[in-house]
């Protein structure tokens, strides 16, 4: 049999496989050949799976004869090895393979945003014509996670607006572009933690109109200081052994999304702290009564009592909050008229809260 001639070898992924092709190039299994006829017979992957750092090529024997050896080659950019000396050997079946086997390799350690070029090569000692395959493999595209919130800091009962966007590296524009209809997690803890909960689940929505605009948006109500996080699991990938597609409504590239998680945002919270006084009239030195509450509940620990002096507030008392987070304390007001307030400090729960101020006339 004369030389087979190849032609201008075409990229072939497991997308753009059709099982006609596959069909042709893998005939049907059978015995090996008493002696085989040059060149040996070509090999296409049936699938190449993306991975967060690598990928697994999947494959089938074609009818082998004896002394077939299946090897595969990857080189250390997106041009295919074109003979077997090119590349770096990655699967060599030692002449050992069986017809119409089901077979495959997992390459891992490799950085992600990148193309490879590979091929197999059928090599037998007694033809000097090799069968080929030439394809190409990838690694996962990256990811960005942003979160942004509308405040860093709110008062107990109030509600802060966090934003998630998740942006994917396309190697054709070779930069960052939005993914679009993602799914995020929203992950929560208190600030001085280390535990992670999950606290909603959201998707980054789509371009139409009165949509988030390629954003996931979440309203919490946290009670005291609180961390969040927001998180994308990947797409196309995870776990190993999908192979789907993850090309956005802005985003070419057809490679699989790795995930990724946004930096840590803070949300502050200031307790509420109410005040009232037994009296806004009394005469100098005599006795007045501020009490109140903190809430969320906070028992045992210390609030301080300040009055204003024209310039400043000054500390005038302190009193640990009782089982109910109720506090009640007693004030000798000189003559004049003054302020009074009373402070939760800042904490690890929580931020500084403050009361209103009242005011005591001593005449």
């Amino acid at each position: 049999m004369g030389r087979r001639t190849h032609g201008m070898p075409a990229v072939v992924t497991a997308a753009m496989m059709t099982a006609a092709v596959v069909l042709a190039l893998l005939a049907s299994a059978g015995p090996a050949d008493a002696a085989p006829t040059c060149p040996r017979p070509d090999l296409l992957p049936d699938d190449v799976v993306v991975l967060a750092d690598g990928f697994r090529v999947e494959w089938t024997n074609p009818r082998l004869a004896a002394g077939d050896r299946i090897v595969m080659h990857r080189s250390a950019d997106a041009t295919w090895p074109r003979t077997p000396s090119d590349g770096l050997r990655i699967f060599d079946d030692g002449g050992n393979g069986v017809s119409g086997a089901t077979r495959s390799v997992t390459v891992r350690g490799l950085p992600q945003d990148r193309s490879y070029g590979l091929a197999f090569f059928t090599l037998n000692p007694s033809c000097s014509q090799h069968g080929i395959g030439y394809f190409s493999g990838e690694t996962a595209r990256s990811s960005r996670v942003s979160l942004a919130t509308s405040t860093e800091e709110i008062g107990v009962g109030d509600t802060v607006r966090l934003t998630v966007g998740v942006s994917g590296y396309d190697a054709t524009e070779q930069r960052y572009l939005p993914l679009y209809d993602r799914p995020v997690t929203l992950h929560a803890r208190r600030i001085g933690t280390e535990e992670w909960t999950r606290v909603a689940t959201g998707n980054t929505g789509n371009l139409e109109p009165g949509s988030t605009n390629g954003r996931a948006v979440f309203n919490v109500t946290p009670t005291r200081n609180t961390e969040y996080q927001a998180r994308f699991a990947g797409s196309g990938i995870f776990s190993p052994g999908t192979s789907a597609s993850a090309a956005g409504t802005n985003f070419t590239s057809t490679a699989a999304v790795a995930g990724n998680r946004s930096p840590v945002r803070p949300v502050n919270v200031r307790p509420k702290v109410t005040i009232a006084t037994s009296a806004t009239r009394v005469s100098p030195g005599a006795r007045a009564t501020l009490s109140g509450k903190v809430s969320p509940k906070a028992a045992g620990q210390t609030v301080v009592v300040q009055r204003h002096d024209g310039s400043r507030w000054v500390e005038v008392a302190r009193r640990k909050l009782s089982d109910t987070s109720q506090y009640r304390v007693h004030v000798y007001p000189p003559k004049g008229t003054w302020a009074y307030r009373v402070v939760r400090p800042a904490g690890a729960a929580n931020a500084r809260g403050v009361s209103p101020r009242v005011e005591i006339r001593a005449r």
